[in-house]
């Protein structure tokens, strides 16, 4: 919430911040246009949101927020497509399975407990910076 504060404080910034601050944007943006079961593509895509050089710490903490919160979403997906996979278990289900069930349902648990503690960093962060650096729509005035 505090790196919220700071992108709300002061008018305009300087060019380097706008430019930061719109890149961040496209990155989150073209993160979440990945469809659902593309895990490497998303993986790729969450690598490269990290790895963004931003200049500023709110910007770096929204960055991080989103890299660590669309981390998780991926990380409890794949767990969702192995458990998923292995299925619901029965009689004839081995103790192996069921073992990998197990820790596929505790990974996912731990991965959406991560989604929501990043979640407000990231999805607050992202609108505040869309509202301030998002470029005016046309034939809104």
């Amino acid at each position: 919430m505090a790196a919220l504060g700071v992108l709300l404080v002061g008018c305009g910034g300087d060019d380097s911040e706008a430019n930061d601050a719109r890149l961040l944007l496209d990155r989150v943006t073209a993160l979440e246009g990945v469809p659902e079961q593309a895990f490497e593509a998303r993986m790729e895509r969450v690598e490269v949101l990290r790895a963004l050089p931003l200049r500023g710490e709110a910007l770096v903490a929204v960055r991080d927020a989103c890299a660590e919160m669309h981390g998780a979403l991926l990380e409890a997906d794949i767990q969702q497509a192995l458990i998923r996979t292995i299925g619901s278990p029965t009689e004839e289900t081995s103790r192996e399975d069921l073992e990998r069930l197990e820790r596929a349902f505790t990974a996912a648990e731990a991965a959406a407990g991560r989604v929501v503690t990043h979640r407000d960093g990231c999805v607050d962060g992202t609108a505040a910076l869309r509202a301030r650096y998002a470029p005016a729509r046309r034939g809104s005035e």
